[in-house]
C-alpha cells in the first residue's frame, strides 16, 4: 500500500521561495489549515520538519518547534498521522521517549518519528560534532527510544546517552512502538536505518540512482534479519501540461533575494529540463544542495511515481508551495492516478 506524506510549511508558506520572508508566517492557523487540507485530500500523514537554518527564506524566519506543533495538531486532526522530525541533542533521548509516547497515546496511535542526524553541525547552539559523531548520536538516540518504549526497565551505555534501569511511562499506544523514519542516502544513514528504522526516506533522486540506494539499504538490512520500507522525498509541481508546470516552477524560484541565494549557495541561471523528463534541478537556484524536483503534467508525474513504486518505494513525501493549493492539486490529480 502506498503512503503519501505532505510536508507542513514549518518555515512559512508562500508561492515564491527565496524571498526575505514568506507570505504567511508559520502560525498555528497556517499549519492547521495545511494539515487539514492534506487530510481532506487523501494524504495519510504530514511531516513536521525541524532545523536550525531556513532553506526557503531568510534565516531570521526559523522553524517552529515540531513537538509543540504536533501536540497542537492532535485535537484538530482526525485520521492524519503525524511524522515528527526530532534532532538528537536538542531533545534528550529519554525525555523524547516520554513525550513521544504521550503524543502517541493522546492521538490514538498517530505518532511517528523522523530521527534527524543533520547535514551540518548546529554551531550557533554550540554543537560541534562531525558527520560521524552526529550519525552515532542519532543511532544511540534511536536505540534508547526502542529500549524505553518496549522494555519495563532499560539499561544502555553509549557515548552520548546512558540509561540505568530506566523506565518510561506511559508506553506508546502503538505496539510494540511507533514507527521510526530516517532520511538520507549516505552509508552512515543506511547503516543506521538498517539497524533501527522502519522506513528509509531517500532524498529526491532519479530512479536509477534511487534504486542503487534502495538496493544498498536492502542488503544492509538483510544482514540484521530485518525488513525496511523505502520512501522518497520530492518537491512536486504538476499541472495539466508540462509547459504550465514548468512555468509555475520557474516562477516559484524566480524571485529569490540575493542575500538568501548567497547564504544558501544558490546557483544563478535557470537549468534546462531534458525533453521527455520530469526531473528538474531548478530548486538549486535557491539552495545548492537541493535534490531533484518533479515538474510535469499530472499524467507524467503520476507515471514517474508509479515507476518508483514498482521499484519498491511505497512512501512518497511531497513538498509543495503554497501548501494548501498544491496539496489539493496533488490529492485531486495525482493520488487517484496512482491508486488506479
Amino acid at each position: 500500500m502506498l503512503e503519501f506524506v505532505s510536508v507542513l510549511p514549518t518555515t512559512g508558506d508562500s508561492g515564491w521561495l527565496g524571498t526575505l520572508k514568506p507570505d504567511r508566517q508559520p502560525s498555528f492557523d497556517v499549519l492547521r489549515d495545511a494539515a487539514l487540507t492534506a487530510e481532506g485530500v487523501g494524504f495519510e500523514a504530514c511531516l513536521i520538519t525541524t532545523g536550525h537554518t531556513n532553506n526557503h527564506f531568510a534565516d531570521q524566519v526559523g522553524y517552529v518547534d515540531s513537538i509543540v506543533t504536533a501536540s497542537a495538531l492532535v485535537p484538530v486532526t482526525g485520521r492524519l498521522r503525524l511524522l515528527v522530525a526530532i534532532r538528537p541533542g536538542w531533545v534528550d533521548a529519554a525525555a523524547c521517549a516520554r513525550m513521544s509516547a504521550t503524543l502517541d497515546q493522546f492521538s490514538g496511535g498517530r505518532f511517528m518519528i523522523n530521527v534527524v542526524s543533520g547535514g551540518a553541525p548546529a554551531l550557533m547552539y554550540g554543537e560541534d560534532l562531525d558527520d560521524t559523531g552526529r550519525h552515532q548520536r542519532a543511532s544511540e538516540f534511536a536505540q534508547v527510544l526502542h529500549a524505553l518504549w518496549t522494555q519495563d526497565e532499560a539499561s544502555f551505555q553509549g557515548r552520548y546517552f546512558a540509561l540505568r534501569e530506566a523506565r518510561c511511562w506511559p508506553k506508546p499506544y502503538q505496539q510494540p512502538r511507533p514507527p521510526v523514519y530516517v532520511a538520507g542516502s549516505s552509508p552512515a544513514t543506511l547503516d543506521m536505518a538498517a539497524r533501527w528504522a522502519d522506513c528509509l526516506l531517500v532524498p529526491g533522486l532519479p530512479l536509477d540512482q534511487a534504486t542503487e540506494v534502495a538496493n544498498a539499504a536492502r542488503q544492509r538490512t538483510a544482514v540484521h534479519g530485518r525488513q525496511l520500507r523505502l520512501g522518497i522525498h520530492f518537491y512536486v509541481t504538476a499541472r495539466m501540461t508540462k509547459q504550465q508546470a514548468l512555468a509555475a516552477a520557474c516562477d516559484q524560484v524566480g524571485h529569490i533575494d540575493d542575500a538568501v541565494r548567497h547564504r544558501l549557495g544558490g546557483l544563478p541561471g535557470a537549468p534546462k529540463q531534458e525533453p521527455g523528463s520530469v526531473y528538474w534541478m531548478g530548486m538549486r537556484q535557491l539552495w545548492r544542495k537541493a535534490s531533484v524536483a518533479l515538474v510535469g503534467s499530472y499524467d507524467d508525474v503520476a507515471r514517474t511515481l508509479t515507476e518508483y513504486a514498482r521499484s519498491g518505494f511505497t512512501t512518497f513525501v511531497i513538498s509543495a508551495y503554497p501548501a494548501c493549493a498544491e496539496a489539493k492539486r496533488f490529492g485531486a490529480e495525482i493520488i487517484p492516478r496512482l491508486a488506479g
